[in-house]
């Protein structure tokens, strides 16, 4: 599923795609840290049963597992020039990806010592 806009709507939808890939039983807790943007903090957001959100301290995006993903994801995509936005589409679609499945490096950067073990 592809999320076009980051709303309340899109963040519930995404929190509920992700309870049924990880947990589809009903077996597990889900920590997901995530930033203060308005539609995380929103009172609308759904967070299925299992999920726990845990923010991170306001104005400090370094904290954000998620930001230290940037660097790797941009790689051979930046300094170029796109003449669209759908050029861009399908190379970045591979870089994330492949993102995806390297396992190892998303924990070495993401994994800080003072997240709660879940």
């Amino acid at each position: 599923m592809r999320f076009d806009t980051v709303d309340v709507e899109s963040f519930s939808a995404a929190l509920a795609l992700f309870k049924a890939r990880f947990d589809p039983a009903d077996e597990r807790l889900l920590v997901v840290v995530v930033d203060n943007a308005g539609w995380h903090r929103s009172p609308q957001v759904i967070v299925p049963s299992g999920v726990h959100l845990v923010f991170t301290l306001p104005y400090t995006p370094e904290l954000m597992p998620a930001e230290h993903l940037w660097l790797p994801l941009k790689e051979g995509l930046v300094n170029r020039a796109w003449s669209t936005l759908s050029e861009l589409i399908e190379p970045l679609d591979r870089r994330c990806v492949w993102l995806m499945q390297e396992h190892a490096l998303v924990s070495n950067l993401t994994s800080f010592h003072w997240l709660p073990a879940a």
